[in-house]
């Protein structure tokens, strides 16, 4: 990461933007904020294509914002620009229900395997500690139960299977960014059980 923010302080902005997103969602509704992301997430792309033209702007760009950027992003798409695009997809394309707790599950379980995994992370696999990626499973089983308490619509099995999938795809080395297959990926793992359970 360029710059002297901690993990700690970019987990801080990763959880906080995915819970207002949530909030906003429930407030305001799904269509307005996935519409507001889409917007996002095409100036995002735009200030991307600019800066791999321009090794000024991106060594501007990489220096100024490193809450959002890391050391090895400066030749490839930032997480935050996945992270504002998996958010888009999940919003748009899911029910409320499924997409508000696929959200959290990037939020939180997410950051929480990073920074489990730098303080007690032991055991690597795929550049990925075990510690980490169990202290994900654990916070997204949490995050499913209760969001399937609060929420009538959503199934305890299904928001549980939702968590195991958002590990799933925490843990493995997908050549896509995790900050789109975790919400995506368990947004769908959850919409599909859902339809099998309504048969």
């Amino acid at each position: 990461m360029t710059g002297s923010h901690s993990p700690v302080a970019r987990a801080f902005v990763h959880t906080s933007l995915g819970v207002i997103l949530v909030l906003a969602v429930l407030i305001l509704g799904k269509d307005p904020v996935a519409g507001l992301l889409a917007v996002a997430a095409a100036v995002l792309l735009v200030i991307e294509w600019l800066r791999f033209r321009s090794k000024v702007l991106n060594r501007w760009l990489m220096t100024r914002f490193v809450l959002f950027t890391r050391e090895e992003e400066g030749n490839q798409l930032t997480g935050a620009t996945y992270y504002v695009t998996g958010s888009a997809l999940t919003i748009a394309f899911f029910p409320v229900e499924i997409a508000v707790t696929a959200m959290l599950f990037l939020a939180i379980g997410d950051p929480v395997a990073t920074l489990v995994g730098k303080r007690w992370g032991r055991r690597y696999f795929w550049a990925k500690s075990l510690e980490g990626n169990l202290s994900c499973l654990v916070v997204c089983l949490a995050i499913g139960i209760l969001s399937a308490g609060i929420q009538q619509d959503l199934l305890m099995v299904v928001a549980i299977t939702g968590a195991v999938f958002a590990f799933i795809f925490e843990t493995l080395p997908w050549p896509v960014n995790d900050n789109i297959t975790i919400p995506v990926g368990s947004a769908v793992a959850m919409l599909v059980l859902q339809a099998v359970l309504q048969i």
